[in-house]
């Protein structure tokens, strides 16, 4: 169960992405106006094949591992609060997903997955879009508020003060 946390985790983003790539469609003007898949330019978007893949795998995928895992995940650790910072059978599987943060924000990384799934749609549907770079800016902007105002870190211990530090700097470099 751990290494199954873990997995998720480390490949969350890039798992979500790839089920996204599948829904991003170009228009060329070359082939009639007509959409066209990112991926494989000879492929036609929303018909045939391209349909069969969004229905049958992304659909999915994107269900499974944009919505039921993150509120599962959550729900999951809602229903055992009361054993989250006490429980080390507990702690070992799940605290990945909340051990770094203080007892009352042990549903932060929530926040996180949100804001790597908002940055995956930004990437993803606003690639023809000339203020895709503004809405990513945007997005960071409030996660980087979030963090900083939100400060689900302890911070009366270094070790907090550290983990609070990198977030921050990070979303700033970001």
């Amino acid at each position: 169960c751990a290494t199954g946390v873990l997995l998720i985790y480390l490949l969350y983003p890039s798992l979500v992405r790839y089920a996204f790539n599948t829904l991003e469609c170009v228009d060329l003007l070359c082939h009639g106006g007509s959409l066209r898949l990112q991926q494989d330019l000879t492929e036609p978007c929303w018909v045939g094949r391209h349909l069969d893949i969004i229905m049958y795998l992304s659909l999915p995928c994107i269900l499974l591992f944009a919505v039921v895992l993150p509120f599962g995940s959550m729900f999951k650790l809602y229903h055992d609060q009361h054993k989250l910072y006490d429980n080390r059978k507990h702690s070992f599987r799940y605290g990945m997903l909340y051990s770094g943060y203080r007892e009352r924000y042990w549903w932060w990384e929530i926040l996180v997955w949100m804001r790597k799934l908002a940055m995956i749609g930004v990437v993803t549907f606003g690639r023809a879009w000339v203020r895709q770079l503004h809405l990513a800016l945007g997005v960071m902007v409030i996660a980087l508020h979030l963090q900083h105002y939100g400060s689900p870190f302890d911070l009366h211990t270094a070790d907090g003060r550290r983990l609070q530090s990198v977030e921050v700097s990070s979303l700033m470099v970001l």
